[in-house]
């Protein structure tokens, strides 16, 4: 277990990998948060620590890592986005973490793609996975009226499950997706078929 938004955590977990298994091939970014922040009620405490979980320790893993996938001549990054656009959602911190998450898959992608290491992310839609459903969202639309009016934005009219971007993480982390990299996969069930 580790708290990804406490570099220090960060670092006994990157520490204990490499104590177990020499390095780490394949590195999933899995980790976020998602408080229900709009401009007039965000604090800079809780922007520091949206930003810390879902960027920052991306950066942190990928800086720890890189060098061993870079010494083996291969490596997997994929990193968790996020469909959900502004035109979707008010999550104001939330919604730039994921952007800057986009942006950071990109510019990773840009410095390791010469030593045999992919940088990509999948963006899901709103998946049905415990840190969501059934949170208090203090006077925000109940935790079963966002899940349906992102629903019916779909192509695919049905809640996502995490079982639902397996395939796409299986692929990303696997030989045939060797010359694919800097890529925002969408597995949100047709959400973004009309852009973002």
């Amino acid at each position: 277990m580790c708290d990804v938004g406490d570099p220090a955590q960060v670092d006994a977990a990157v520490g204990a990998v490499i104590d177990k298994y020499g390095r780490c091939d394949i590195l999933v970014n899995n980790a976020a948060v998602f408080p229900f922040t709009d401009l007039h009620h965000v604090t800079v405490e809780l922007w520091r620590a949206v930003q810390a979980v879902n960027v920052e320790a991306i950066l942190l893993f990928a800086r720890a890592f890189a060098p061993g996938m870079r010494a083996a001549g291969w490596g997997r990054i994929v990193n968790a986005g996020s469909g959900i656009t502004a035109t979707q959602n008010r999550d104001l911190a939330y919604l730039t973490s994921k952007g800057t998450v986009h942006a950071l898959t990109r510019a990773l992608a840009n410095e390791l793609g010469e030593s045999g290491v992919t940088v990509n992310a999948i963006a899901p839609g709103l998946v049905a996975a415990e840190g969501f459903l059934g949170r208090d969202r203090a006077g925000r639309p109940s935790a079963e009226e966002v899940p349906a009016r992102i629903t019916a934005m779909q192509t695919i009219r049905c809640r996502s499950v995490p079982a639902d971007l397996a395939g796409a993480l299986a692929f990303l982390v696997s030989d045939d997706a060797g010359f694919v990299t800097g890529q925002i996969l969408h597995v949100d069930g047709g959400m973004t078929r009309t852009g973002a």
